[in-house]
C-alpha cells in the first residue's frame, strides 16, 4: 500500500485515537505509560494478526499461490480486519502487564478509543477504493440518485466513463462512530465487551454488501460468520452470569434464532436451497434487520441481568 493519503490518514487516525485513551485512562494506572507502551505494539501486532488471520481463513489459497508471497503482499484485500482488531486488543494487554495495569480496567478504558480507531480505518478505506476497490458494495446503475459521493464511490480509472459502487466503508464508519460515542457516554460497566458487541453488529448486513470478502465453498462469509460467532459468545458470558434460569436461556436462544435467520437469508439470496426461492433480496435484508435488531436488545437486557464488572 504505497497511496501516501492512506497512510497519513491511518498515522493520524492511530495517534488521535490513542490520545483519547490517554484521556480516558483515568482507572488505569500509570496510563500515560500504558498508551506509550501500547501504541507501537497495536501497530504491529494489528498489522500481524490482520495478515495471520487472513493466511488461516484463505489456506486454500495461500498453499496454491504460495505463502511467501501473499505473507510479503500488502495489498489490503490481503488482510483481515477482525484479525486487526484482535491483535490491537493483544497489545492493550500486552502493555498493561508491562506497566502492571489491571487487563480488564485497561481494555475498559480503550474501548471507545478502539471503536474510534475501527471507524477511522473503515472511513481511510475511501482511499483505497479505486485502485482495490476496498470497502466498496453493490454496482449502482447509471442515473441512480446515489451516484454521488460519499454515498457511492466511482471506481473507474477513465475520465470519460464512470462505474459507481456502494461506499459501504462509509456506512461500517459511521455506525462505529456512533458506537464509540456510545461506549463513552452509555457504558458505565463491562463497556469493553459491550463495545466489542457493538463493534460485531453491523458487520453481519455490511460483510453482506462488500464486494472484495473471503468466502468459504462459496457461500459462506467467512468474517460475517466470525462476528456473529463472537457476539454469540458474549451472550453466552451474559447467561452465565445472570442469575435465573429465564435469563440464562434467552439470549442463547436469540442468538440461536438470530443465526438460522441469517444462513435463511443468506442462503436465498445466493439461491443455494430452492424452496427459499419465494424470499426476495428485500425480504432477505428485512430479515437480516430483524435479526439484528434482536440482537441489539437482547444485548441490551442480558448485559443487564449478567451483573458485569465496572
Amino acid at each position: 500500500m504505497n497511496n501516501p493519503a492512506y497512510l497519513a490518514w491511518m498515522g493520524g487516525s492511530i495517534l488521535l485515537s490513542f490520545g483519547l485513551f490517554l484521556l480516558l485512562g483515568r482507572g488505569c494506572n500509570n496510563r500515560g505509560r500504558l498508551a506509550a507502551c501500547a501504541i507501537v505494539p497495536a501497530v504491529l501486532l494489528g498489522a500481524a494478526c490482520s495478515k495471520l488471520l487472513y493466511m488461516l481463513l484463505q489456506l486454500d489459497y495461500v498453499l496454491a499461490d504460495g505463502w511467501d508471497t501473499l505473507l510479503l503482499s500488502a495489498s489490503p484485500e490481503h488482510f483481515s480486519f477482525i484479525g486487526g482488531i484482535l491483535g490491537v486488543c493483544l497489545a492493550i494487554l500486552l502493555a498493561a502487564k508491562l506497566v502492571k495495569a489491571p487487563p480488564m480496567k485497561a481494555l475498559n478504558a480503550f474501548a471507545p478509543a478502539g471503536l474510534l480507531l475501527a471507524a477511522l480505518a473503515r472511513f481511510g478505506e475511501g482511499f483505497l477504493a479505486q485502485e482495490f476497490m476496498t470497502g466498496t458494495g453493490p454496482y449502482m446503475e447509471e442515473g441512480s440518485p446515489l451516484c454521488f459521493f460519499p454515498i457511492s464511490v466511482n471506481c473507474s480509472t477513465d475520465p470519460e466513463w464512470q462505474e459507481w459502487y456502494l461506499s459501504v466503508f462509509l456506512i461500517e464508519g459511521v455506525f462505529l462512530l456512533a458506537a464509540a460515542v456510545i461506549s463513552l457516554v452509555c457504558f458505565k460497566k463491562g463497556r469493553f465487551i459491550r463495545s466489542l458487541f457493538l463493534l460485531c453488529l453491523p458487520q453481519v448486513i455490511c460483510e453482506n454488501l462488500l464486494n472484495n470478502i473471503f468466502w468459504w465453498i462459496f457461500c459462506i462469509r467467512v468474517e460475517q460468520l466470525l462476528y456473529m460467532v463472537v457476539m454469540t459468545v458474549i451472550l453466552i458470558i451474559y447467561a452465565i452470569r445472570a442469575r435465573g434460569w429465564k435469563y440464562r436461556l434467552l439470549p442463547v436462544i436469540v442468538a440461536a434464532a438470530c443465526a438460522g435467520l441469517f444462513i435463511i437469508a443468506e442462503f436465498a439470496m445466493e439461491q443455494k436451497i430452492e424452496f427459499l426461492s419465494f424470499l426476495s433480496v428485500r425480504d432477505c435484508y428485512m430479515l437480516m434487520g430483524l435479526g439484528t435488531a434482536a440482537l441489539l436488545f437482547t444485548e441490551i437486557f442480558a448485559s443487564r441481568k449478567a451483573h458485569l464488572q465496572a
